[in-house]
């Protein structure tokens, strides 16, 4: 029997021991896990933060082009603007033009009429018979073909300067003309007006 207890003395220690070496396992395998963990919550840690980190550039990038878009729709709307009212001023111009022109053309229809009554005897009397015109030469140098030809209106620009020198010179003939003219009185005498 001695042996027996011999065998279960040496047991317990030997199973205390084993009872060490498993328990040291454990504590060594759940350290290398726990420095695993640690490793491994480090990288996750690190992944978040440049992930942030480019999240935040991003975020400042397209606000940037954001902006930079605003800015280019602003111009643009000005930009249209600006041609609208540019269109609306050439539009404007236009219809001063065509009532220029109109009346350029009621004034030299008026001018034309006057004219023909001034040269044509028959003009403008019922009476008189008409004055028949070649129509070969009628076309040169008729209203109708200086009308054809607008490119006198648009050389012929009235000067406002020049208007008011020609009034200021007319002006100046009417009083020159007064002056220069000699009292009744002296042209006829008390004799003459006698006979």
């Amino acid at each position: 029997m001695s042996d027996d207890t011999t065998k279960d003395a040496i047991d317990p220690k030997r199973a205390a021991r084993e009872a060490d070496a498993r328990r040291d396992a454990q504590i060594e395998q759940l350290e290398r896990t726990l420095a695993d963990e640690r490793e491994h919550s480090a990288s996750l840690r690190s992944s978040v933060n440049e992930l942030r980190f480019q999240i935040e550039i991003l975020e400042k990038s397209y606000s940037k082009q954001l902006e930079d878009a605003r800015a280019r729709a602003d111009a643009a709307d000005q930009r249209a603007d600006e041609q609208q009212a540019r269109l609306a001023e050439l539009d404007s111009a236009r219809q001063d033009a065509i009532q220029l022109l109109t009346e350029a053309k009621a004034e030299i229809d008026r001018l034309s009429n006057r004219q023909k009554q001034h040269t044509d005897p028959s003009a403008g009397r019922s009476d008189w018979p008409a004055r028949v015109v070649d129509d070969e030469s009628s076309d040169e140098g008729t209203i109708n073909t200086l009308l054809d030809d607008a490119k006198w209106v648009r050389d012929r620009e009235p000067d406002e300067a020049a208007k008011q020198q020609a009034d200021a010179e007319a002006r100046a003939a009417d009083e020159a003309a007064q002056e220069e003219m000699i009292s009744p009185d002296l042209v006829f005498t008390a004799r003459a007006a006698d006979n």
